[in-house]
């Protein structure tokens, strides 16, 4: 289905400005129009209003796997490429703060773009289900790059302390707001096929309001300070040692 500017399609602007000669036209030769019957909690009144970032679910095939936790990420494919993909579980749709922490992981991963954070593709949020597509990367995690790994010699725990830190530090200068990563962890940070390290773990990283003698979180924040201990100590421990 052919895609226009804003994320709309031929077929969708036809059919949205009665234009039915042009639009049964566009069906008869294959265009599909996607199903309508139910809204989502982001949808848009006019087709050229659909954010840039909008994904056809059509061309989305998501494994079905039983061991992938609700609210992670899980493999698929999306025009023959695999990505990452987050679904906004049913029962979450009609929950204010499912729906809210959905939009703030998207309007970060939207944000932010650096060699050193996981890299957003786009999302589905004009049909169900709703879903966060990102950069797969088949290497997994550095905990689990840990455990088979061991320890690291100095130089690549340095090369990794610093993808870490790069990071960190661009969420850390991001404009208007700094945004302050609330689950630093070795599950959260992914390994690409280049040795590259990328800092993920989106849903929980907060802007945070910062003056210019003191920074803070934004209210309501929360900290996992068990895992920041275990960032600080335990992989920085395994790394190094």
């Amino acid at each position: 289905m052919p895609v226009i500017g804003g994320g709309s399609t031929v077929s969708a602007d036809a059919k949205y400005y009665g234009n039915v000669e042009v639009y049964n036209i566009l069906k008869a030769r294959g265009a599909k129009a996607l199903k309508t019957t139910r809204k989502t909690p982001m949808a848009v009144a006019n087709p050229r209003e659909i954010p840039e970032y909008e994904l056809n679910p059509l061309e989305l095939q998501v494994r079905k796997s039983d061991g992938i936790a609700k609210g992670m990420y899980q493999v698929a494919k999306w025009n023959g490429t695999k990505v990452a993909v987050k679904i906004l579980e049913k029962e979450r749709f009609a929950n204010p703060e499912g729906i809210n922490a959905f939009k703030h992981e998207l309007t970060l991963l939207e944000k932010v773009r650096h060699p050193n954070l996981i890299q957003f593709v786009g999302a589905v949020t004009q049909n169900f289900p709703m879903m966060i597509v990102a950069e797969f990367h088949s290497k997994g995690d550095l905990a689990c790059y840990l455990q088979k790994k061991g320890r690291f010699s100095p130089s690549k725990a340095l090369r990794f302390a610093l993808d870490i830190a790069r990071g960190i530090n661009y969420l850390h200068e991001c404009k208007p707001h700094p945004i302050i990563h609330c689950d630093l962890k070795p599950k959260n940070i992914l390994l690409d096929d280049g040795g590259l390290l990328k800092v993920a773990g989106f849903g929980l990283i907060r802007l945070s309001n910062i003056s210019p003698c003191k920074a803070k979180l934004a209210p309501g924040t929360p900290i996992d300070r068990s895992s920041k201990s275990f960032v600080h100590h335990s992989m920085l421990s395994r790394m190094f040692l």
